[in-house]
């Protein structure tokens, strides 16, 4: 209540007084202020790991980017910024009993979206080495495979 009382108070003063050194024109808010060009770079820095649609860069840039495009960005990212190219999880081997095929997937979570289940769900099968709906032996992958 003392929030909205105080930011309406600020608000008539700014309109009142239209301050001269007031970033902002409206009380509470952002609308207004315009970041300087290191404060952009320091925010570009810092999104550099996020990961955009399609549709967005489309907005951020006003163009649509080739896949190649893409690729050569990743690339260089990965370059600046070795933290980013990291490999997360455990390779996981699936193997169907009935038919013996052989899948590998780069980590769990990657395989339990494949089965439509949890990762916790998946990595149970593993130690217990019980068949996963009766037909599939969920392992991690060993160095020597």
């Amino acid at each position: 209540m003392w929030r909205k009382k105080a930011i309406d108070r600020e608000n008539y003063y700014i309109k009142f007084l239209k301050p001269e050194y007031n970033i902002l024109s409206v009380a509470g808010s952002s609308l207004g202020l315009r970041h300087s060009k290191e404060a952009i770079e320091k925010i570009r820095v810092a999104n550099i790991g996020r990961k955009h649609s399609k549709e967005t860069i489309e907005k951020l840039t006003g163009r649509a980017l080739s896949a190649e495009h893409i690729t050569k960005l990743r690339d260089h990212l990965a370059k600046l910024h070795p933290v980013l190219n990291k490999k997360k999880g455990i390779v996981v081997k699936v193997t169907n009993i009935e038919t013996g095929e052989i899948f590998y997937y780069d980590s769990i979570r990657i395989a339990a979206k494949e089965f439509n289940t949890s990762h916790n769900s998946l990595r149970n099968y593993i130690k217990s080495q019980k068949p996963y709906q009766g037909k599939f032996i969920i392992s991690p992958r060993l160095l020597k495979e």
